[in-house]
């Protein structure tokens, strides 16, 4: 196998203002080396606020960096063109916390689903349906035709997170950042 990810000495901070003229710095993430081969699954693990979820979305260019560098398939994803930035979110995807703020509510199940085909050029409207009906067949959304026509405020909060699963897993990424993407998962299902 071979490295995935590499970060070195990552860092994260934001800027909070606090009264009119000072600025607080948070450092969400601060120093932070690792490594992650092809096939590998990690867990990072920390209390609330530790900057879990900052590193996740670091590893996906979408936070800014304060310092740092990270490399997936050993190119720098920082230095990524917009083109290149696009055909990296095919290979890399979130899975993210909250589906109920990460998910449109006008869209049906199977719209958010095919969103990301239509983004990265899948143009066969049968291909596009039948990848959609896998991947909600894939996070247990059965029969898939059933919840394809659904919107998200007739879901249960787990099926919604399923949606959020399948929506990541319908290009078959190589890297996946899934930010505790069972926590509203139904125990009955």
């Amino acid at each position: 196998m071979g490295t995935a990810l590499s970060i070195q000495n990552l860092k994260v901070y934001f800027y909070v203002r606090k009264g009119i003229f000072r600025t607080v710095t948070v450092k969400a993430v601060d120093g932070v080396s690792l490594t992650v081969e092809q096939g590998q699954t990690i867990a990072v693990v920390g209390e609330s606020g530790s900057g879990k979820t900052t590193l996740g979305r670091a590893t996906l260019r979408l936070v800014q960096l304060v310092q740092g560098s990270i490399f997936f398939d050993g190119q720098d994803i920082n230095k990524f063109s917009d083109a290149e930035l696009k055909r990296f979110r095919q290979r890399a995807q979130p899975i993210f916390q909250d589906p109920y703020s990460s998910i449109n509510p006008y869209m049906t199940a199977y719209q958010l689903v095919e969103e990301p085909l239509l983004i990265h050029g899948v143009k066969s409207r049968n291909s596009r349906k039948e990848q959609v009906l896998q991947a909600l067949e894939k996070v247990k959304l059965v029969p898939p035709t059933e919840f394809a026509s659904k919107y998200p405020h007739t879901l249960s909060g787990g099926q919604r997170q399923r949606v959020s699963i399948a929506r990541s897993l319908v290009l078959r990424p190589q890297y996946i950042v899934a930010d505790e993407p069972v926590s509203m998962i139904d125990a009955s299902s």
